[in-house]
């Protein structure tokens, strides 16, 4: 049974398993169980991503899904929140079966109700971020409906609020270990986002400023737009070279740059600028395969990072 049924509200009655996959059937997979909720999604970026009115989502941990045939292809994707999502796509077709979001990690699967082979049996449990909803679209009277999010001690019924008591720990120990991992700096300047993403965009002037103090680059490739590559040396004070190569995962004007550093040492950095108190709030997050690879480097990534952030207000401030 849905878990609408328990909030009150009619719905299709369902049984499981239930199996679903991509149009060329290349990816399987089953839903042991009943989800633990379903959202249907009226948010401009679900709208974007799918190219449609809204988007459904059937939220259920993820062992509870099992492959049948050949696994999915994982995408990084941009997300508005910057922190991105893995979209599971068939490698064939390239339909999209589930989503990964960084709030619960790998735990949970947000699978794709059209992607069920009996769809109908999914309807929605609650109507979301219906502020940007398509005016057109008429929503069921008898399902509740929330302008952005919800209160889910509110909505979700027992049953799935118990079965999140049980996997919230891993979430929380998931979350730990990526803070373990990471190095943060942050800043706030005077210099506003637009000239600091400029600094960034134009290859010329990045190539001043980016690394530490006393280092230079030489740019062999800049594509700056998400899936495009960088490919450049850093020339270090002591007649070092230094190869890089990084891909863009996210570049959205003038919010924050999300790029995979795919040469050693391999890390995911995220770049985000924030309007505040007539300035602009600076976030620099590095973020390392494992705790071991980010306590290697963690001392002398800090300070490094701070040359850069001094580099790159400069930069900025010339113009």
């Amino acid at each position: 049974m849905s878990a609408a049924t328990a909030k009150g509200h009619e719905t299709t009655t369902a049984t499981y398993p239930m199996d679903g996959g991509c149009s060329c059937r290349s990816v399987r997979y089953r839903l042991q169980t009943h989800p633990l909720f379903v959202h249907c999604c009226h948010c401009r970026w679900c709208q974007r991503e799918t190219g449609s009115a809204f988007v459904m989502n059937a939220m259920i941990e993820s062992d509870r899904v099992v492959d049948l045939a050949a696994p999915p292809e994982i995408i990084d994707t941009p997300s508005e929140s910057g922190e991105g999502q893995l979209v599971a796509r068939c490698p064939h077709c390239h339909v999209a079966v589930w989503s990964h979001y960084p709030g619960a990690g790998p735990m949970l699967k947000f699978v794709r109700v059209g992607t069920l082979d009996d769809s109908d049996r999914l309807p929605p449990d609650i109507h979301i971020f219906t502020a940007s909803k398509q005016p057109w679209v008429v929503l069921p009277p008898n399902v509740p409906t929330v302008p952005e999010f919800y209160d889910r001690e509110k909505y979700w019924p027992a049953d799935s609020l118990a079965r999140r008591r049980s996997f919230l720990p891993s979430i929380e120990a998931y979350h730990h270990e990526l803070k373990q991992r990471q190095v943060v700096n942050t800043r706030l300047v005077r210099t506003s986002r637009e000239r600091l993403f400029d600094a960034f965009r134009d290859p010329a002037r990045l190539a001043r400023w980016w690394g530490p103090n006393g280092f230079r680059s030489s740019f062999t490739t800049f594509d700056f737009r998400p899936g495009g590559h960088w490919v450049f040396t850093m020339h270090g004070p002591d007649g070092r070279d230094y190869a890089n190569e990084s891909v863009f995962a996210d570049v959205t004007s003038p919010a924050r740059v999300r790029l995979r550093h795919v040469s050693d040492p391999k890390f995911e950095l995220l770049i985000t600028l924030a309007g505040e108190d007539g300035g602009t709030r600076i976030r620099w997050r590095q973020r390392f395969g494992s705790m071991v690879e980010c306590d290697k480097v963690r001392d002398f990534v800090m300070p490094m990072n701070e040359q850069n952030l001094d580099r790159w207000t400069q930069e900025a401030d010339r113009v």
